[in-house]
């Protein structure tokens, strides 16, 4: 996932949909690139840089998910310890 990406698009107001055009990709395509399902392509990666106004390296950086442990946490799950 790219939540820097998500991130810059909302903070430009831009839809996915336009983006997404803007790389000659179908909404779909650009939607399992952005969850990290598909790899972008260094030119679709230059291309949103551009038009994001954001550098490439940190639009692109990617998070890992939380741990599972931290998903099954006594405190939000609200068992007892």
């Amino acid at each position: 996932m790219y939540p820097h990406l998500i991130w810059a698009l909302s903070f430009n107001r831009i839809p996915q949909w336009r983006i997404a055009a803007v790389m000659g990709l179908s909404e779909g395509s650009f939607s399992r690139r952005i969850t990290g399902h598909v790899d972008f392509s260094s030119r679709e990666k230059k291309i949103a840089s551009k038009s994001l106004g954001f550098r490439e390296r940190w639009l692109f950086a990617c998070e890992a998910p939380p741990s599972s442990a931290r998903l099954h946490s006594p405190e939000l799950t609200g068992a007892r310890v």
